[in-house]
């Protein structure tokens, strides 16, 4: 089992948050990465996310992620207006991390 280590830098000269997550992904894990965020004193809800996946192993199935996205909405300095860029290394990682940046946590529109 790998180590899971989440952690995120944030360069506001660029408007942007680098997130990074490897070991084992749970939704707890973002949950508490986002509201780690959140109080960082530079955060900007409208900053560009860079999320890199490679070295996760995502533990959510897809009944979780309603519920990690009703959990984030709560939060309308989580749910900004931000454009996110997705490292991926395998399927998994390309299904479950597209699901939790899809618009579906603002509108709650299908993926098509």
């Amino acid at each position: 089992m790998l180590e899971n280590y989440i952690d995120f830098n944030i360069i506001p000269e660029k408007r942007l948050i680098i997130e990074y997550f490897s070991g084992e992904i749970a939704i707890e894990d973002i949950v508490k990465l986002k509201l780690l965020e959140i109080e960082h004193q530079d955060y900007n809800n409208t900053f560009i996310i860079f999320s890199d996946f490679r070295d996760g192993n995502f533990t959510i199935n897809n009944d979780g992620i309603p519920a990690l996205l009703n959990n984030l909405k709560l939060n309308n300095l989580v749910m900004g207006k931000h454009n996110t860029s997705l490292l991926t290394r395998s399927p998994n990682q390309v299904v479950a991390s597209t699901l939790l940046t899809h618009d579906y946590a603002s509108k709650n529109a299908p993926l098509i």
